[in-house]
């Protein structure tokens, strides 16, 4: 079979990981990497570093030359927030499927919009949500489908950063904190209830000034009710956690519990008479993810070469993008939202994709 040849637009913190990931997987060839101008000296380095002697480099303005590549069957977008929505329209109408980080778009709309041009355009359009293919995030999943814990009734998400990358310049461009963060833990209680929501409630404040002034906030508390009477709750916050990246999962059902805790940097523990000392836990949430992060990029890659089908579909990423603009309604209104009863996030059955809980 003849390699699959990319484009990865953006070589920044996850442009790198979705390169190097890329660069190890057998019959891909990274033909293109675009970026600004001004960082082409940077992405030389990492192609070099990763021996990719043959990628071309093209500044962002050289889009119509890079999609208008004939070889090229797939994009890999990497770039803000702001841009994905104009850099996968411009990729699906030059024939190319698509894989995106998050988010899609910057508003349900948006995000309807692109995934209808790709159902039009018979191509995959994949959000890379990486935690649906974390190995533990997959075990819990599975089991709560067995009914091991019996009827789900609750669940808990915890997801706490430092503020390592939290500049005020990466907030301008992030969409905001439902946006760029919730937006995973939204995606998440919808994947393991295995439903649409009903309604929402959250709930938020800036404690820090730079957050204030590019009108974010910086720690928010969300619930979420399904039909089943299933409830979720979301905290998550971009400061405090000075202690390490924390992200924690409880799920409760009618005859038990399943548990994610946070891994450390290493197993041992330290036993004396001052009690328990344990290892300090991992501090870079790409490091935590790193093996999803490259079992979403082969699934990608294989839906491509047409040996698996799309496991993520239109349906549960345009369900997350309404709950976010819900979950920014709230905040500001100081009220509980429903998705149910509003005409704005009917789903839009003219995709045909499957139901939320299939994905």
């Amino acid at each position: 079979m003849a390699a699959v040849n990319i484009v990865v637009f953006g070589c920044g913190r996850m442009g790198s990981v979705h390169l190097t990931t890329l660069a190890g997987l057998t019959g891909v060839r990274i033909k293109w990497v675009v970026d600004e101008a001004g960082v082409h000296p940077r992405v030389q380095q990492v192609l070099e570093s990763l021996r990719l002697q043959t990628t071309n480099i093209a500044d962002i303005a050289d889009i119509d030359t890079v999609l208008g590549d004939k070889e090229v069957t797939s994009v890999v977008i990497c770039t803000p927030a702001s841009t994905h929505e104009s850099l996968i329209q411009a990729a699906l109408k030059a024939g190319k499927h698509v894989f995106c980080e998050k988010p899609i778009g910057l508003s349900s709309d948006s995000v309807t919009s692109s995934y209808r041009l790709a159902a039009e355009k018979g191509l995959t359009l994949y959000c890379g949500f990486q935690r649906r293919k974390d190995a533990d995030f997959s075990q819990v999943c599975t089991k709560i489908r067995q009914g091991v814990i019996g009827t789900l009734r609750l669940i808990k998400v915890t997801s706490r950063d430092g503020p390592s990358h939290n500049t005020a310049d990466f907030l301008k461009h992030s969409g905001g904190l439902f946006l760029d963060s919730c937006v995973h833990d939204l995606d998440v209680v919808c994947w393991l209830a295995g439903e649409r929501p009903l309604t929402l409630v959250a709930y938020g404040h800036a404690h820090e000034e730079m957050f204030a002034e590019c009108q974010d906030v910086d720690m928010t508390s969300i619930m979420v009710k399904f039909p089943s009477g299933t409830i979720a709750t979301i905290d998550n916050s971009r400061i405090g956690a000075e202690y390490g990246y924390d992200q924690r999962l409880e799920v409760l059902g009618s005859s038990g519990m399943l548990k994610i805790e946070n891994p450390r940097t290493s197993n041992v523990q330290q036993w004396g008479d001052v009690g328990t000392v344990l290892a300090p836990m991992i501090h870079d949430g790409v490091q935590r993810y790193l093996a999803a992060y490259r079992k979403e990029m082969g699934h990608f890659i294989d839906i491509v070469k047409g040996e698996r089908e799309c496991d993520m579909t239109a349906e549960s990423v345009i369900t997350v993008s309404q709950m976010v603009e819900l979950c920014q309604e709230s905040l500001h209104a100081g009220g509980s939202h429903c998705l149910c009863r509003s005409s704005k996030y009917r789903l839009h059955r003219q995709l045909h994709v499957q139901a939320p809980h299939a994905g």
